[in-house]
C-alpha cells in the first residue's frame, strides 16, 4: 500500500502573516524591555470605587533614558484585562502626560502591587469565564520579574463576592451576559447596562 504524502502546512494569507509578524515583534520588544531597569508605575485614581483601573508599568532604557511603557485596562468586575497598549521609546514626559490624562488622573503604585492587581483580575476573569485580550500574553512580560505575592495590596474583584458587569461601549453585551448566565445562573451576578448614544 502506497504511503500518503505528508500534509503540507497551510499557507498564511498576507494579512495573517502581517498579524503574526506584528505579534512576534511585540513579543520581542517586550522581552527586551523586561531586561531594562524598572521605571515608574501608575494607576488611575478612584479605581477601587470604579471597579476598573488603568495600570501603566514602565521600563527605562539605559542607552537613551526613553521609556517602554505598557498600559493595561483592567476590569475588576468580571472581564479582567480588556485592553493593552504599548508605548515604545517614549519620552518620560510623554508617558507622564498620557498617564495623567485619565479622567481622575493617576497616582504612583509599587511595581509588585501593579502586578498583583493585574494578575488577580486575570484569575478572577478566568473564574468568570473570560480570557484577557490576546496581546496580554506578551504584555505581561513587562512585569515578568515582579513578585505579586510580596504585595499586600488588597484587590476586591466583583461585588459582594459575585461577578459584576458594567457594560462598556465596545462590549458584546449579549455574549458576556450569556457567559455569566451559563456559569452563574441568571441571578448569580450583578449587571449594570449603560446605554450608549
Amino acid at each position: 500500500m502506497a504511503k500518503k504524502p505528508a500534509a503540507r502546512p497551510a499557507r498564511m494569507s498576507h494579512t495573517e502573516r502581517k498579524a503574526h509578524e506584528t505579534k512576534m515583534a511585540l513579543r520581542d520588544k517586550l522581552a527586551r524591555a523586561a531586561r531594562y531597569p524598572r521605571g515608574q508605575c501608575w494607576i488611575s485614581r478612584g479605581w477601587v470605587e470604579a471597579g476598573i483601573a488603568s495600570v501603566t508599568i514602565s521600563r527605562r532604557r539605559v542607552d537613551d533614558g526613553s521609556l517602554v511603557a505598557v498600559m493595561f485596562l483592567v476590569d475588576l468586575g468580571c472581564l479582567g484585562v480588556k485592553d493593552v497598549a504599548l508605548h515604545n521609546n517614549a519620552r518620560p514626559a510623554t508617558v507622564t502626560e498620557l498617564v495623567e490624562s485619565a479622567p481622575d488622573g493617576a497616582e504612583p503604585i509599587p511595581f509588585d502591587d501593579a502586578a498583583r492587581l493585574i494578575e488577580t483580575a486575570v484569575a478572577w476573569a478566568a473564574h468568570c469565564g473570560f480570557a484577557p485580550v490576546p496581546e496580554f500574553e506578551f504584555a505581561r512580560l513587562i512585569y515578568a520579574d515582579a513578585d505579586p505575592n510580596a504585595s499586600t495590596l488588597e484587590v476586591e474583584c466583583g461585588k459582594n463576592g459575585r461577578p459584576f458587569y458594567s457594560s462598556g461601549p465596545n462590549d458584546d453585551v449579549g455574549l458576556i451576559v450569556g457567559v455569566l448566565e451559563e456559569r452563574f445562573g441568571p441571578d448569580g451576578f450583578e449587571l449594570v447596562h449603560i446605554e450608549v448614544g
